[in-house]
């Protein structure tokens, strides 16, 4: 979940990592420029606006091994730190 103050924070030097904790198996890590995050959730909160979301509800990022994020180019891509 993400909020309001999510929609703005961005730069080069800034990466989300999401984890995905599998049951049975080793985590899965998906580091994803923070620019692609903010795009993506200002496009899907602004989805849920015209769904009737109230303004107030929180960012809920949609499935994300949904077809809107490809999450499989961002997999393990810890290089990205690299600088």
């Amino acid at each position: 979940m993400l909020t309001e103050k999510a929609e703005n924070l961005k730069a080069k030097n800034l990466f989300y990592v999401f984890v995905n904790l599998r049951e049975h198996n080793s985590p899965e890590y998906f580091v994803i420029p923070s620019e692609i995050v903010v795009e993506y959730v200002t496009r899907t909160y602004s989805q849920m606006l015209k769904e009737g979301c109230s303004a107030s509800t929180p960012r809920k990022l949609p499935n994300p091994y949904g077809k809107d994020l490809l999450l499989e180019e961002f997999k393990n891509k810890w290089d990205f730190l690299d600088y």
